[in-house]
């Protein structure tokens, strides 16, 4: 049996009553504040998150299957001990698994921004761009979180205070990374995958049930994942990555 305080803390969160809030989505906020508090994760930087995952919606599911509040993907939750999408749907299962990789992340990189990136487009991603994700989609899901994060600490987003906080610097640019077209109401996010199994999100015609913001997969840790993407489906997301919304 784990005896990890961090593990004993979380499951005594989760017993605790939620209290009677006025709609779903504070609900899960405040499951997900819970969670973080037992995980040892900012609360804001969690919701910054989820609301560009999910919007809160625990029945979001994307083209390529990723899962729920935090959007995960069943190969990456396996990662994490868990099993079948039925379970990972559970929100508070589905909150507590993305919330790990987070987490790892964080701790690996030491930089929120850079995890953020890595969140949305893979480790592999980061690492070829030398700590940089430059895709239009990364960049716009990056500065959506980011800024969401830094209003809720009450940062301007293009300060030096945001600069030491985040670890990147944020600019306007990076809101209209990929040209100014937006996604219509309704349109669904799809992914192309890279070598490390990461993904960068876009955005296409409509075809997502939910939401139909953008729900980014979490991806599986190339160190803690031995199966990878086949040479073919490796090839083909490479020839693809100099662009990554195919119009």
């Amino acid at each position: 049996m784990c005896r990890c305080p961090h593990a004993v803390l979380l499951i005594l969160l989760l017993q605790a009553p939620l209290p009677v809030v006025a709609d779903e989505t504070a609900r899960y906020a405040e499951l997900a504040g819970r969670i973080a508090d037992g995980i040892g994760l900012d609360r804001d930087l969690v919701q910054a998150v989820i609301a560009a995952e999910s919007a809160y919606d625990p029945d979001a599911v994307s083209p390529v299957g990723a899962v729920g509040l935090m959007q995960v993907m069943p190969e990456t939750a396996r990662d994490y001990g868990v099993e079948g999408q039925a379970r990972l749907a559970e929100p508070a299962t589905n909150l507590a698994t993305g919330m790990r990789h987070l987490k790892r992340l964080l701790e690996k990189y030491d930089n929120i921004g850079q995890a953020v990136m890595a969140y949305n487009a893979g480790e592999g991603a980061l690492a070829r761009g030398g700590g940089r994700v430059d895709y239009p989609e990364t960049q716009r899901y990056t500065h959506r979180v980011l800024t969401d994060y830094l209003g809720r600490k009450g940062v301007a987003p293009y300060s030096e205070a945001a600069r030491a906080l985040l670890g990147i610097e944020l600019s306007p640019a990076m809101a209209r990374a990929g040209g100014e077209r937006r996604a219509a109401p309704g349109a669904r996010a799809y992914r192309v995958a890279s070598r490390d199994g990461g993904a960068a999100c876009g955005r296409e015609r409509h075809a997502r049930r939910s939401s139909g913001r953008c729900a980014t997969a979490l991806r599986a840790a190339p160190e803690t994942r031995a199966a990878g993407l086949s040479a073919g489906a490796a090839d083909g997301a490479l020839a693809a990555a100099g662009d990554l919304q195919r119009r």
